[in-house]
């Protein structure tokens, strides 16, 4: 048994499994990025979007300007070329920019009572016999509005995975009982600049999405496999080619579910079914029965 899990962990493990469960064998990836000059970054690059995007969202909460987080961006030559490296830094920290604008507007007009929240969760035994508590700390607001006051956390988000970490732990938070809505601000048009995720909706749409995700994280403790289709043979050892891609289905299965339940909250989903924790079942079942 664990007697504390950091929910930052787990949140790297529900979001990595992979990665997570080599690290917990002691593997080492083979794979070492070059560090060299781009002459135009990719568009498809991701991850140097997200570099870039979170570098200059740095700069401007540390109260650079606009221009100021780009001219000192534009001194790296790892982001192009100089003849382009402006335009292409400009395209990549628009919406960003946009989005911080629209959250500090947001935080100079409305009513706001800045809160440091923690958790300590004592997991009952019927969640979880594995973790014994689970610990997190977190900045939120007091948003007091003519209604009533709600407990919020205000995010720019740099990607779409960062964005979903959030979520994950809003859910966490949510489930052990001290929830709080998410503002997931953007370079929208529209007049609030941003879209809320709903506690509420986690509280009454069931389904122990927490107790789904300890379970998950127990299993690979114990069992330590990795759970899609990956070229890290070593993660597969002993398993059958069949195996392998029954749980990269079933893993395909859960992304899927969690991407739906994710658009849920945030008031976007289409599906009104949504099956989590039959996803999460059918997969720690699975990787229960593999022993190699």
């Amino acid at each position: 048994m664990l007697r504390e899990l950091q929910v930052n962990f787990l949140i790297k493990f529900l979001t990595s499994y992979n990665e997570w469960t080599a690290t917990l064998l002691k593997l080492e990836s083979s794979d070492f990025e070059a560090d060299e000059r781009m002459i135009v970054p990719s568009k498809d690059d991701k991850l140097m979007h997200s570099e870039v995007s979170r570098k200059f969202l740095s700069l401007l909460e540390n109260n650079f300007s606009d221009q100021e987080a780009l001219n000192l961006l534009n001194l790296n030559p790892k982001y192009g070329i100089e003849s382009v490296r402006r335009a292409v830094l400009s395209f990549e920290t628009s919406e960003v920019a946009d989005a911080h604008a629209a959250r500090k507007q947001f935080e100079e007009t409305e009513t706001l009572k800045p809160l440091s929240a923690g958790l300590d969760y004592r997991v009952p035994t019927a969640v979880s016999s594995f973790v014994n508590r689970l610990t997190d700390k977190t900045d939120l607001f007091l948003w007091k509005t003519e209604d009533e006051s709600l407990r919020v956390k205000l995010g720019v988000f740099c990607s779409a995975s960062e964005q979903n970490r959030e979520v994950l732990r809003q859910i966490i938070w949510t489930e052990a009982g001290e929830p709080y809505d998410l503002l997931i601000f953007n370079e929208s048009s529209d007049t609030d600049h941003f879209v809320i995720s709903y506690s509420s909706i986690i509280q009454n749409h069931g389904g122990e999405p927490l107790k789904a995700f300890l379970r998950l994280f127990e299993c690979h403790c114990k069992h330590a496999l990795g759970m899609n289709a990956s070229d890290d043979a070593l993660l597969w050892q002993g398993v059958s080619e069949e195996s392998v891609r029954k749980a990269a289905d079933l893993s395909k299965a859960l992304k899927e579910e969690l991407s739906d339940y994710y658009k849920l909250l945030k008031g976007d989903g289409r599906k009104k079914d949504i099956y989590l924790s039959e996803a999460f079942e059918a997969l720690i079942e699975f990787i229960q029965k593999l022993k190699p």
